[in-house]
């Protein structure tokens, strides 16, 4: 009888473990604002570890945020030096696209940006570009230390992405096997999961949906963030580094799906500025990567999603690049 009564409660308190163990690691959700854009984590974990990840994406933003006096971009814009490490290896990284892009991504325009006021409420057409006032090639890193020379730098084109790595990195860790993280739009799925690409026209909210497993999902689009001027000609907030002025080409969007996130943040935008016919020729030269690149009539998607390629609005034709 002592035997089935202690097998009894053996037994009752592995079920009890197995329960919580099941309960702990249903889906769960985290949401804050941060990096000035809504941010989701999704995930199949402890509660702790998205309450960790919620921290680690408010402390990058302290530290990369370029227009909060007390962040450590703010500090290296206002004495144009810094020997901090992390932001060191961004920038050496950075300098290093802005080289292989052929300058089409360049994180050195905050000046520009400011002139363009696209950070304030009365955003309007400058009079006059200073050149003088940004270009990548004006800085310089030695010795462990960055000096910028006069221009500023603004991290806003790749931050998403580069937290998002760092995330995934710290997911992976933990042994999480299923997540969705959601940065403003910049999606990174670990296990398979459907995305949706953002239609930038009127009609359907998605352009289309693909299917991706462990990867990132980032888009760069000319409808995010506009004004109007009293022509009433439209002006967006992604510059051209080669004119100063807002990108003048027939691409809507960029969509960019690869493992790194970092790299797919600063390609979505070197890809939108560099244009189509550009972009076609060269996006295979970083290696594994796909892209979906949407114009006023076409949606064009590279050979990779031929097979996970869903059109969500007929408006579309549908190209595969060749």
């Amino acid at each position: 009888m002592k035997k089935k009564i202690v097998f009894g409660i053996a037994l009752l308190l592995l079920i009890l473990f197995a329960l919580w163990g099941r309960e702990m690691y249903l889906w769960k959700s985290e949401s804050l604002f941060a990096m000035d854009t809504y941010c989701t984590i999704k995930a199949r974990a402890k509660e702790a570890t998205l309450q960790d990840l919620a921290a680690c994406i408010e402390r990058y933003d302290q530290k990369f945020n370029a227009y909060q006096k007390d962040s450590a971009v703010y500090a290296l814009n206002t004495s144009g030096s810094t020997t901090d490490g992390e932001i060191l290896a961004l920038i050496t990284d950075m300098l290093a696209y802005n080289k292989k892009t052929e300058g089409a991504f360049d994180f050195t325009l905050k000046k520009l940006s400011d002139l363009w006021g696209f950070e304030t409420e009365n955003p309007a057409v400058p009079d006059k570009i200073d050149f003088s006032a940004f270009g990548a090639e004006k800085v310089e890193v030695a010795a462990n230390k960055v000096v910028l020379n006069g221009v500023e730098v603004d991290f806003g084109a790749v931050l998403k992405g580069y937290v998002t790595d760092k995330l995934v990195a710290e997911l992976r860790n933990q042994h999480v096997k299923e997540a969705i993280l959601d940065l403003g739009g910049n999606v990174y799925t670990l296990g398979e999961s459907k995305v949706g690409i953002k239609n930038p026209k009127e009609g359907s909210p998605l352009a289309c949906a693909i299917t991706v497993e462990n990867k990132a999902v980032i888009t760069s689009g000319v409808y995010q963030r506009y004004f109007i001027d009293e022509t009433g000609k439209r002006w967006h907030h992604i510059l051209d580094p080669k004119t100063g002025y807002p990108v003048q080409n027939d691409i809507l969007s960029v969509t960019v799906i690869g493992e790194n996130a970092t790299e797919c943040d600063v390609l979505s935008t070197a890809f939108l500025v560099m244009g189509k016919e550009k972009t076609f020729a060269c996006y295979k030269d970083y290696g594994n990567l796909d892209i979906i690149v949407l114009t006023q009539d076409t949606l064009y998607y590279s050979s990779g999603l031929a097979d996970s390629i869903e059109i969500r609005d007929e408006q579309y034709r549908k190209e595969e690049i060749q």
